[in-house]
């Protein structure tokens, strides 16, 4: 327990900036202005919207914003 903090630190600095990828944004505007409905959130929900509206032939734009 009291090495936990130090090995924290040590993942924050040194690990973890090795292995991080480096993406560049994507420019997305060409799919939202082509939307109908936009889905925030491709979850369990999300993934359950999409497919109706995709199957009833709707235009969407997913958005999801995750760490993992």
């Amino acid at each position: 327990m009291m090495v936990t903090p130090l090995l924290i630190l040590l993942n924050d600095r040194w690990i973890e900036p090795r292995f991080a990828k480096i993406s560049k944004p994507q420019d997305e505007n060409f799919a939202i202005e082509d939307s109908k409905v936009i889905v925030a959130g491709f979850g369990r929900f999300g993934q359950v919207i999409g497919r109706l509206l995709h199957a009833n032939k709707w235009s969407t734009y997913a958005s999801n914003i995750s760490r993992i």
